[in-house]
Parts: structure tokens; C-alpha cells; sequence
């Protein structure tokens, strides 16, 4: 029988823990409802948060998905660059392709979905979506501007309210 560790008494020994960084991707609604200035800002918003955590290093990109395109962002000059046009979208359609990329990999996954919630999906469809996506990922972090969510707050979901006037906020 082995002697326990001096240091870490409650692991096993040769038991090595590791930290595996997660993958952060943002959903965003690019509908003619939702002002490209806003998006910039909310993007800028996320990038700062991120970075300020202690789970992703300054080095680990950001995967924006919006018009059926998916972009690394890395700093706030991506985020400035970056070319939005607005165009109706549908967000289960949006949900089942991060469903798609998600099943591929197995790091931790936290996916970020902006939106204002009024997109001519139908409810019941898009909630089934998000119970779908948060069966597979870590965390969903829904995020209104001004529209009311199809989901509650519960395990693995939070829900934030942007308001022009300052940062997220539950």
C-alpha cells in the first residue's frame, strides 16, 4: 500500500489532475432587430469578461458564429473588423449547427447566445433546441436585450439582460 501524498493527501497517488481550458462560442442574432453597434458592443463586453476570468487564457480564441460563418476572435480589433451585415436568421437553425461542432470535440464547452428573442422561430422548437445544446455543453449563458427568453433559469443556463447603459448584469 502506498503512503499518502504530503501535499495533496486527498488524491490518489499518480493521480494528476488537469485543467482543460473551455471552448467559448457566441451565437449571435444578426436580425435587422438587432443594431450592428450594439452587437460590437456586447461582443467587446463578452471578449473583456472572458479574459478577466480565470478560464481562458489571453492567448485562447473566442468562436463567433452568425450567418452561418465561424470567426476567431482574439482581441478587440477583431471585434472592430469584423464584417456584421444584418440578416434574418433562425436560431434553432443556428443552435443545431453549434450542436453539430459540439458532438465532434469533447473539450468543455460554454456557448454564449445573443439575441433579442424575436426571430420567427417557434417557441416550443427553440426550446427543445437549448434543451438539446444543454444536455451536451458545460454552460449557456442566454443573453436579452430586450426580449423575453424561451428558457429558465436552471442547471447549466444562466440568463443575462443587457442594458445599453452598462455591462451584463443578471
Amino acid at each position: 500500500m502506498s503512503r499518502p501524498r504530503r501535499k495533496a493527501p486527498w488524491l490518489w497517488p499518480g493521480y494528476i489532475t488537469r485543467y482543460v481550458e473551455p471552448s467559448v462560442i457566441v451565437l449571435l442574432d444578426t436580425s435587422s432587430s438587432m443594431e450592428v453597434g450594439l452587437i460590437r458592443k456586447i461582443l467587446l463586453d463578452i471578449l473583456e469578461a472572458a479574459r478577466k476570468t480565470v478560464l481562458i487564457s489571453p492567448g485562447r480564441p473566442i468562436y463567433v458564429s452568425y450567418d452561418n460563418k465561424w470567426i476567431e476572435i482574439r482581441d478587440g480589433s477583431d471585434v472592430e473588423n469584423l464584417e456584421i451585415l444584418t440578416n434574418p436568421i433562425i436560431l434553432v437553425d443556428a443552435i443545431e449547427n453549434i450542436i453539430g461542432r459540439v458532438l465532434i470535440r469533447e473539450s468543455p464547452y460554454i456557448v454564449i447566445i445573443v439575441s433579442d428573442w424575436e426571430t420567427p422561430d417557434k417557441r416550443e422548437a427553440l426550446e427543445n433546441s437549448i434543451r438539446r445544446l444543454r444536455a451536451l455543453v458545460d454552460l449557456i449563458i442566454l443573453v436579452t436585450v430586450h426580449g423575453g427568453i424561451p428558457a429558465r433559469e436552471e442547471t447549466k443556463i444562466c440568463i443575462l439582460r443587457y442594458e445599453d447603459k452598462s455591462s451584463l448584469s443578471p
